[in-house]
């Protein structure tokens, strides 16, 4: 395990060579080539969800999932918010309607939600713009929502939470992907965060009086 550098940093060049001793001489060298790394964002500060009741999730409990977060960079018409949570959950209700459920902000926009995704745009939403205020600057703007979720059936297979914060997005947000914003997006900032287990739900639970069995 590597920790990422305590800075953002571009996409750098990975140099990668084979030895056959582990001296790493140049007459051991075996072979070598270079690839592209990643670029290494500007984390998403004071980031927050909980759920409401807290306590043990249970699977297919209703509860209502509150957000908080600073961004560390200003909100541009043309950027966009990602929310990408484990696949099992849904966002949206009813399913496939793209309205988040029971949603509620003083200050985002009203988001769309397909599945596992909320998705915010501010193309109409230049007042609000001019009231945020990014991480570093006095009185920093804190963003808050909420919505309500049905916790699913079974605990995530990736119990994690990714946001990004995304610019020069293209207007066309129907394919978005985990780990990267919309095309032609570059990302501003991200965050990974872990997600509390789902315990699931027993099923089909019954209490019986069984026969004493006695013994000569």
């Amino acid at each position: 395990m590597v920790p990422n550098p305590s800075f953002p940093e571009e996409a750098q060049s990975w140099q990668i060579s084979s030895y056959n001793h582990q001296n790493l001489l140049d007459e051991q060298l075996l072979d070598q080539c270079a690839t592209t790394g990643f670029a290494v964002n500007p984390k998403i500060r004071f980031f927050t969800v909980t759920p409401h009741p807290h306590g043990l999730q249970i699977s297919g409990q209703t509860n209502v999932l509150k957000f908080g977060f600073i961004l560390t960079d200003k909100v541009l018409s043309s950027d966009i918010l990602v929310f990408h949570g484990p696949q099992e959950y849904v966002f949206d209700a009813p399913q496939g309607s793209g309205i988040c459920n029971q949603f509620t902000s003083t200050l985002l926009p009203q988001p769309g939600c397909d599945g596992s995704i909320i998705s915010f745009t501010f193309i109409n939403a230049s007042s609000r713009l001019e009231q945020v205020i990014p991480f570093g600057l006095p009185r920093a703007t804190v963003f808050e929502f909420q919505l309500q979720v049905v916790n699913p059936l079974l605990n995530p297979t990736t119990n994690a939470l990714e946001v990004r914060h995304c610019r020069g997005t293209m207007r066309n947000l129907t394919i978005i992907h985990r780990g990267a914003c919309p095309s032609g997006g570059s990302t501003v900032s991200s965050l990974q965060h872990a997600l509390w287990p789902i315990i699931p739900h027993l099923q089909s639970v019954g209490i019986v009086f069984l026969t004493p069995i006695v013994a000569a």
